[in-house]
């Protein structure tokens, strides 16, 4: 994955955060939840590896609490997950930035908008500290006036994407244009790392009604006749 600049200054806009390592590990088959203690503020992230044998826990990426070391949290992720995967935390670090984002093999986007409009989550959901600092390091202003912070029983959440004039979200993506060549986003350099991610497999893509894998079946067809 290209990681942007901020203009004019060579500053990444986005390095390695808890959410990009969430996201590697789900598009690896880990599957993820939740843990809520009564009473505390912290939520653990739990994840387990596809054949249920490893454990991995860490602070949950989209929220935010008091004298919260995200920075540390992150270093012993990587750590224990690179020594899983039988590699140093240095190479973990290329590997999970080159592939958390990398599309399912046969993925070919058709620009069909399909992703923005199905899924709620696109325009309704939170996005991380990380997200939300680096847009600002960048001066991205358009993209923050629709980012709202709320503070809830000791923890910090980022909704996306918020009316300014009614403090409500969205009903649809406000990013979401129609372009010459189908549907896009406005901001499509700097947009939330889950929808970067999108699809982590072919059965979610096709699940949204993606046409991305359209051209297989195409083929198929083609094969077939």
């Amino acid at each position: 994955m290209a990681i942007e600049s901020r203009p004019g200054t060579g500053e990444p806009l986005l390095g390695l955060c808890l959410s990009m390592v969430e996201k590697y590990l789900i598009r690896g088959g880990w599957s993820v939840r939740d843990l809520w203690l009564s009473g505390k503020p912290e939520v653990t992230t739990l994840a387990q590896d596809p054949a249920g044998a490893c454990e991995l826990r860490y602070p949950k990426p989209t929220l935010l609490t008091p004298d919260q070391d995200r920075s540390a949290a992150l270093a012993e992720l990587m750590s224990r997950l690179a020594i899983l995967e039988g590699i140093t935390p240095e190479a973990l670090s290329l590997k999970v930035m080159a592939e958390f984002s990398r599309p399912p093999l046969g993925y070919n986007c058709r620009m069909c908008g399909q992703c923005c409009t199905r899924f709620r989550d696109a325009w309704q959901g939170l996005v991380s500290v990380e997200e939300v600092e680096g847009w600002r390091r960048a001066g991205f202003a358009s993209i923050l006036r629709l980012v709202s912070e709320e503070k809830r029983e000791g923890r910090i959440y980022y909704k996306a994407w918020v009316n300014p004039k009614t403090g409500e979200y969205f009903k649809r993506c406000p990013w979401l244009r129609k372009m010459n060549s189908g549907m896009g986003c406005a901001i499509h350099l700097h947009k939330p790392l889950k929808c970067r991610t999108f699809p982590y497999t072919r059965e979610q893509a096709e699940y949204s009604g993606c046409r991305a894998f359209d051209h297989d079946r195409e083929g198929d067809a083609l094969a077939e006749g």
